[in-house]
């Protein structure tokens, strides 16, 4: 599915067939015949019957069908006082909706570090039309710790199966396993092959300042860090994403630079079984994934408006540590 903000599209590409359907949104009605599907960020395809839109102009979370009926609205952000306050989804990258209950699993993150409650964090929220429910803590490692508020809060995730949702966070090898059914999450210590390790904000040992955004993105991006975690049904394998720090060359001059990233893949034992590097020109961030593997947008590969060019990556098993 690929969204186009410019005429308010979205086109479901079927690569088997070779062709595509565009569905104008600003066709979309409800059951009353109501057009309401406006200021659309980002959204998730499950099937031709379950496409999920995420809107913020105002905060809805929209389900549609191939056919434009607005199936369901649900609004994600209903006060900081509900259950532990409002978590926003995550429309950057890899974050997967999963229906359950009469409402919807969806992972989001909070801006700022709250004194003191840090240490309680949420990632993954249930909401339906009049209530939140927050769960999944942030791993141990950021527990006591500023971590500036922003890009280091950002979770990723991915659905497994109809009951497990896999949540990775970007200062962490850890990533979470999460059973809707039971509302109970665990944390498995993946290895990546690099001495991982991310330090807080408070932690650095330089002149930034929590006051100066450019700041707060410079320690972001001078260090490791995980960024999506994409699963691979037709292989029974997930991927994770890790983002190398910017060359200082950039940093150096103020600048953030290009991160490159390697990808790494895992089977469901969560053992380690393949990695690649990606090529600063790889965008992660628009994905999709076959029995061949998994495709990555190219940057760089750019002839004309009308098409996107991917490049397929697959692993190769035991691989030596990087």
């Amino acid at each position: 599915m690929i969204y186009n903000n410019e005429i308010n599209t979205i086109s479901l590409v079927d690569f088997r067939k070779k062709r595509s359907n565009v569905l104008n949104l600003s066709k979309a009605k409800n059951y009353k015949g109501e057009r309401d599907l406006i200021g659309i960020e980002g959204g998730w395809i499950q099937n031709t019957d379950s496409i999920f839109l995420i809107g913020s102009q105002p905060d809805n979370i929209y389900l549609i069908d191939t056919s434009l009926v607005i199936k369901a609205k649900i609004p994600w952000r209903m006060g900081n006082e509900r259950m532990g306050g409002v978590l926003i989804p995550n429309t950057f990258s890899s974050i997967t909706p999963l229906l359950f209950h009469g409402g919807i699993f969806i992972v989001g993150f909070s801006l700022g570090e709250r004194e003191g409650g840090n240490n309680d964090r949420k990632s993954v929220a249930w909401i339906n039309e009049d209530t939140i429910i927050n769960y999944v803590s942030f791993p141990s490692e950021y527990n006591g710790k500023n971590w500036g508020g922003v890009y280091f809060r950002f979770p990723y995730s991915t659905v497994v199966d109809d009951t497990t949702i896999l949540v990775s966070f970007p200062a962490s090898e850890k990533i979470a396993r999460f059973n809707i059914v039971s509302g109970k999450e665990s944390y498995i210590n993946l290895k990546s092959g690099v001495t991982f390790k991310c330090k807080s904000f408070t932690e650095m040992n330089s002149n930034y300042s929590l006051n100066r955004r450019n700041d707060i993105a410079m320690h972001y991006f001078s260090q490791f860090s995980f960024r999506e975690i994409i699963y691979n049904p037709y292989k029974k394998c997930f991927y994770r994403v890790l983002a190398q720090p910017t060359d200082n060359q950039y940093l150096n001059e103020g600048r953030l630079g290009i991160q490159k990233k390697y990808l790494l893949a895992y089977n469901m034992n969560y053992q380690l079984i393949g990695y690649g590097e990606l090529g600063a020109e790889i965008n992660t961030k628009i994905y999709f994934v076959t029995s061949k593997g998994i495709y990555f947008q190219n940057y760089n590969k750019i002839k004309d408006e009308d098409n996107i060019y991917f490049y397929l990556y697959s692993f190769v098993a035991d691989m030596p540590r990087l």
